[in-house]
């Protein structure tokens, strides 16, 4: 349990970047949960991550979970998404 409240912790301490990379790439990102459950929008595109467990899912993709342990990872997954879901 404390690696979980570490992961969290820690990629809550890298928001600020996380949110100016999202605004200069066309994402918007809000935190709920105290900071449990991030939300990535872009363009119909929906991406889901918590980082203590460190599942992501695309497009309520349930069944297609993306272990992604932090927030380095988490953008990598925003930069591909893009060309996974085109419509």
């Amino acid at each position: 349990m404390a690696r979980h409240d570490r992961r969290k912790e820690t990629n809550a301490q890298h928001f600020e970047e996380v949110q100016l990379w999202c605004e200069h790439n066309g994402w918007s990102v809000e935190v709920k949960n105290h900071g449990h459950h991030w939300i990535f929008h872009k363009e119909g595109t929906l991406a889901e991550w918590w980082p203590s467990s460190a599942k992501c899912v695309l497009n309520k993709h349930w069944r297609k979970g993306i272990h992604v342990h932090d927030w380095r990872q988490m953008i990598d997954v925003l930069r591909q998404t893009r060309t996974r879901f085109k419509k």
